[in-house]
């Protein structure tokens, strides 16, 4: 569960927070191409999911399996909420919740590989 792919997950995710910020900072709606893009990382999410649920089947590694299972569906759940509370956003406040929540998604990757460790931290 660690490795280049999670590190690309969190350093894409870390991008799209600095695109909203600075959608924020001009007063700028949320573009369709910025929802294209956050569509992306939300499929990057998906293949982490099912490559987090893949590893779990073929391991003996003692861990909070439903725990793991957890943060895996909730992280994929949280992006396209936050995009569907933007989709009518004429102000910043939608890049706000975009931003805020593409903070969010780095600590809850690192969350998931503390518990895929075994880590009850």
């Amino acid at each position: 569960m660690t490795g280049i792919f999670a590190d690309a997950l969190i350093s894409v995710y870390l991008l799209l927070a600095v695109w909203a910020g600075i959608h924020i900072l001009i007063n700028k709606p949320v573009t369709l191409i910025f929802s294209v893009v956050s569509g992306i990382a939300i499929v990057m999410q998906l293949i982490f999911l099912i490559g987090g649920i893949s590893q779990m089947s073929s391991t003996t590694q003692e861990f909070s399996r439903p725990e793991f299972v957890g943060y895996l569906v909730g992280s994929l759940a949280i992006p396209p909420a936050a995009l569907w509370w933007t989709r009518n956003d004429t102000q910043r406040t939608g890049a706000g919740v975009l931003c805020l929540v593409f903070l969010i998604m780095p600590i809850l990757i690192i969350r998931i590989q503390q518990v895929w460790a075994g880590s009850n931290v």
